[in-house]
């Protein structure tokens, strides 16, 4: 009986351990695809030869901080976009963006809330206001202008939550 009791437990322990790595494993994947959406369309894997293990590497290198919801994952990406080079002129240089995209995990779809020039504000503030788990989730993210955006959106100021990123909008010659 001692021994089934021990058996059961190590069944129990094991399938709990093999649900959170798939957890993370998921987390991560939605990192991963947050990260490609911010891609440059300047920006391609033949361009500077890569092979596909190089240009997952190149990905998974590049900054991400993630907030979690019972229901959000919000990647807010740091990368890089074609720019104007304002000392030069007619000159093109790599600028920083903050991107700022949301995973519903309900839905399963990527809200593009920030630096994109086309965004999914609108759809995204129809969902996450009938979310009762994120009262109060923006007072405890540390980004001040994702806590400015989701407070703003849970107050329904559309316009106002628009406003709080930048748009990071690419230009070439």
């Amino acid at each position: 009986m001692k021994s089934l009791n021990l058996i059961i437990f190590f069944i129990c322990i094991n399938s709990l351990f093999s649900q959170t790595s798939q957890e993370k494993n998921d987390v991560s994947s939605i990192v991963f695809r947050a990260k490609l959406f911010t891609l440059s369309k300047y920006y391609n894997k033949e361009s500077f030869n890569y092979s596909e293990k190089q240009f997952v590497e190149s990905i998974n290198k590049i900054d991400a901080n993630i907030y979690e919801s019972e229901n959000f994952i919000i990647i807010n990406v740091k990368n890089k976009y074609f720019c104007l080079d304002t000392k030069a002129y007619y000159s093109g240089t790599w600028c920083d963006c903050d991107y700022y995209i949301c995973y519903s995990k309900i839905k399963e779809v990527f809200y593009f809330l920030g630096g994109f020039e086309n965004n999914d504000i609108e759809q995204f503030s129809l969902e996450y206001r009938k979310d009762i788990s994120v009262y109060e989730w923006d007072k405890k993210i540390k980004d001040e202008k994702l806590s400015k955006f989701l407070f703003y959106t849970l107050v329904g100021k559309i316009k106002k939550a628009k406003k709080c990123f930048n748009v990071c909008k690419e230009t070439w010659y």
